[in-house]
């Protein structure tokens, strides 16, 4: 699920035309040249769009992307206590 995740991640960060050919060729199953039909382009164009696309997609991929930062426990203060048992640090 953490992949999918990561795709997904990555995914929201191309352009339009890039998640369109993306989407068209890995999950309509499409060939080059049906999805050329839809996007009202040559078949090459299309071809050259999904390289492209592979290319970006890929570099968006393999950029680290910055751990969601969760806030670090409290640390007692020497000499308070911790309220439950009245134990000191």
């Amino acid at each position: 699920m953490a992949a999918l995740a990561d795709l997904t991640a990555a995914l929201v960060q191309l352009s339009d035309i890039d998640q369109e050919i993306l989407r068209l060729i890995g999950w309509e199953q499409l060939t080059a040249g049906e999805a050329a039909t839809v996007l009202g382009c040559s078949h090459t164009a299309a071809k050259v769009r999904l390289h492209r696309a592979r290319r970006r997609l890929a570099a968006v991929m393999s950029t680290p992307r910055p751990l969601t930062a969760t806030p670090a426990p409290a640390r007692p203060v020497a000499g308070q206590t911790n309220g439950a048992h009245d134990v000191q640090y």
